[in-house]
């Protein structure tokens, strides 16, 4: 699964198919076109401005404002794909829970971590892991090794 940090547009786009996002996100959040045309699985979330409809998928980046809804990940249609009607939908880059849920272990030792610090810890073979988020994100995409940390605990995370 591949991301990018505080990545939101809009849409118009109706059907299943192909997303046209405007290539004008909202200040301060960044175009679709930071992740790398080609880029596949990438986690998109597409939202009906009411809420009621929406649909995370695994998708391509085709262009620097279009990407391709390949895997449906999770969806208010049970898990279907979504046929989304005329409006305007909110789109962010983002991480589902079932992927998060693969690296974390119910059983793992609990650490803690300060709540004033953005950071995600596991404990490895007796060691403390502290990594940031933008390092997890990376972690799930493809092979960040967490860095050891043994100080400055405070609140609790459990990552394998």
């Amino acid at each position: 699964m591949k991301t990018a940090d505080r990545v939101k547009d809009v849409t118009t786009s109706v059907g299943t198919g192909t997303v046209t996002v405007s290539g004008h996100p909202p200040t301060p959040y960044q175009p679709l076109s930071v992740l790398a045309i080609g880029t596949a699985g990438v986690a998109m979330m597409i939202e009906s401005r009411s809420g009621a409809e929406w649909k995370l998928s695994e998708c391509t980046i085709l262009s620097a404002t279009t990407f391709s809804r390949d895997t449906v990940l999770a969806s208010s249609n049970n898990g279907s794909p979504v046929s989304f009607g005329a409006g305007i939908k909110d789109v962010f880059a983002t991480v589902g829970a079932a992927q998060i849920n693969k690296f974390i272990a119910v059983d793992a030792p609990i650490v803690a971590i300060p709540a004033s610090s953005p950071r995600i810890v596991s404990e490895v073979g007796g060691v403390a892991q502290r990594i940031s988020l933008a390092d997890f994100a990376a972690l799930i995409s493809g092979g960040v090794t967490p860095v050891p940390s043994t100080t400055d605990y405070g609140v609790l995370a459990a990552i394998l």
